[in-house]
């Protein structure tokens, strides 16, 4: 599996570890207290401490983060270990972006040695890579890819944005992804173009963190607001719809159920006017009457209506979406409300199709990592054998230190 290195077994640290650790720090408040500060129960807190539950809500996330005075990245501890087979490759690129970035920022223009097309056609290669989840892939090159870009001023600038965003959240580093969807807003609202202003603002909504959902929500029905007026080209219906169903999310992530079915009502009406793209449309969001269904799936999860969730994904085609950046969603969120309905084989095969389709980003998501520990502490009591052996191999997780 090369990048996987399905030899590479570890001892990971659980959440539930990361919060009894500043529990302490933080002057040794009871789980209890936290459990009050949190709206949560102590028995939930005891159950993730114990590594018997996973954390996989981004709302729940963020309230025991503010209640313990730390981030989410910290909570999830990201952005973890830079040596890590999963990622050691994308990470090494982190610094030179970052670079770039400040260049960038300033101002500063540097004449790329190839021409304009050239770039062009490299942002595309990057769109495909980002489209395929090939984060290895993905990164060499990434931070000069922005140089040139930016140097021309178009609408390429904002494609290689969103890319480069997509890299630096999907290895945990959600302070640069938010940095470099921040550039791709600001020129994409130089070119006044509804498609790529839409591109830009999905792109700045998936680079926040959670404890962001209610601006994200608010970014999300001003620009939609903004577009419904330009809406004349198949393109800017595409990016419209792809930002409802980010908003949806948002509102999700904020706890507003209303806000969200508003969203996703809107986008399945987009979604079913224009159907499924063939080829994913406008850069390659896919948007159509399926991806919407899985968003549908992500925000009854994030909303803690797992049976709706369940019911949601088992009407889904996914391979409709040819975009394993996208279905992994699918698998992953359908395992998680798995878990939550006590259906763990269920939830074992899910997180195994997610590792199937997307086996980079799956080795790097702390969520699915900790729900599938989560599992083989569960399956302990059984004996940790079968399916969940396999995916736990896969993972680089030792069932017998997890």
């Amino acid at each position: 599996m090369g990048l996987l290195g399905r030899a590479y077994a570890r001892r990971m640290e659980h959440t539930g570890e990361r919060i009894r650790y500043w529990r302490r720090r933080r002057g040794g408040i009871s789980q209890k207290m936290l459990a009050d500060r949190s709206g949560v129960s102590q028995g939930y807190i005891s159950l993730i401490e114990s590594g018997q539950r996973a954390l996989d809500r981004r709302a729940t996330q963020v309230a025991i983060a503010q209640a313990l005075n730390i981030t989410v990245s910290q909570l999830l501890g990201q952005p973890g270990d830079p040596t890590d087979p999963a990622k050691a490759a994308a990470t090494a690129v982190v610094p030179d972006i970052r670079s770039a970035c400040m260049e960038m920022s300033v101002g500063e223009r540097r004449k790329p040695e190839r021409p304009r097309d050239a770039v062009r056609e490299a942002v595309r290669r990057s769109t495909i890579l980002r489209n395929d989840a090939d984060y290895a892939r993905l990164a060499p090159g990434m931070a000069d890819l922005l140089r040139d870009a930016f140097y021309y001023q178009g609408p390429e600038f904002v494609e290689a944005t969103f890319n480069a965003r997509f890299l630096a959240k999907g290895i945990g580093y959600p302070d640069l992804a938010t940095t470099v969807a921040g550039l791709g807003m600001q020129l994409a609202r130089d070119l006044s173009s509804p498609e790529w202003i839409g591109l830009a603002e999905i792109s700045r909504l998936n680079a926040m963190p959670p404890e962001n959902a209610e601006l994200a929500r608010r970014l999300a029905t001003r620009t939609a607001s903004s577009m419904q007026s330009s809406l004349a080209s198949i393109d800017a219906r595409q990016a419209y719809g792809n930002l409802l169903c980010r908003g949806a999310f948002a509102c999700a992530v904020s706890g507003d159920a209303s806000g969200a079915a508003d969203f996703l009502d809107e986008a399945f009406s987009e979604a079913h006017s224009l159907g499924d793209s063939e080829d994913g449309g406008f850069g390659l969001l896919w948007f159509g009457p399926t991806s919407t269904a899985i968003w549908q799936v992500s925000v009854a999860a994030e909303l803690g209506d797992s049976e709706e969730a369940v019911s949601v994904a088992r009407g889904i085609d996914p391979s409709v979406v040819q975009a394993p950046n996208r279905v992994v969603y699918y698998w992953t969120d359908y395992g998680h409300a798995l878990t939550a309905t006590g259906d763990d084989a269920g939830a074992v095969r899910a997180f195994s199709e997610a590792e199937m389709v997307d086996p980079q980003r799956v080795r790097m998501d702390p969520m699915v990592l900790d729900s599938v520990s989560a599992l083989i502490r569960r399956a302990r009591r059984r004996a940790v054998k079968g399916p969940i052996q396999s995916l736990a191999h896969s993972l680089g997780l030792d069932p017998l230190t997890v």
